[in-house]
């Protein structure tokens, strides 16, 4: 008892100061943005508004999909434990074959959701890496080209890159 309270204490004590400094590192990145560049803030918010609409698009399709593969784990659970307890009766019955394929296909067809569930996670996963370096590259070439106007510095490009990879930090 006294060690999961301590986990449990150890977990917020831990987990209220992270939260912290991901949503203060955020918004002050955000005020430097402005300062530094607003145009340059301006298009990351546009990015990502777009990100978030993707994002809430996507989390409703995978919900499908997990809703889907929990419901055919429990069917299969459920069949197996009920096989299990009438085992003399499907064995009296002679209907063991028919439990049995069942079963398999029951299995088969539970592999098939959860391989659907999984490349769909993959392809989110990787979308949003690949969205990410996008905004990294874009930050690279946007500073390129402001440091090659005398608008910018190779220093606030660094700071530029910089800020954008803690606007990131709470989204990964």
């Amino acid at each position: 008892y006294y060690a999961d309270v301590n986990r449990v204490v150890g977990g917020l004590v831990d987990s209220f100061p992270s939260a912290a400094l991901l949503i203060s590192r955020f918004v002050f990145s955000l005020i430097a943005l402005a300062i530094i560049d607003y145009r340059f803030l301006l298009g990351i918010l546009v990015f990502g508004i777009f990100f978030v609409g993707f994002g809430y698009f996507y989390s409703k399709k995978y919900k499908k999909y997990q809703k889907r593969a929990i419901e055919s784990d429990a069917e299969i659970n459920k069949f197996m434990l009920e096989s299990f307890s009438n085992l003399k009766l499907l064995k009296s019955l002679n209907s063991e074959n028919r439990a049995l394929e069942r079963n398999n296909d029951d299995l088969k067809n539970n592999e098939i959701i959860k391989r659907k569930r999984n490349n769909f996670s993959l392809i989110g996963s990787s979308g949003l890496l690949i969205f990410l370096r996008i905004v990294y590259l874009g930050t690279f070439v946007y500073g390129a080209l402001m440091i090659f106007n005398g608008q910018l510095t190779y220093g606030s490009l660094t700071g530029l890159i910089q800020l954008v990879s803690f606007i990131e930090g709470p989204l990964t």
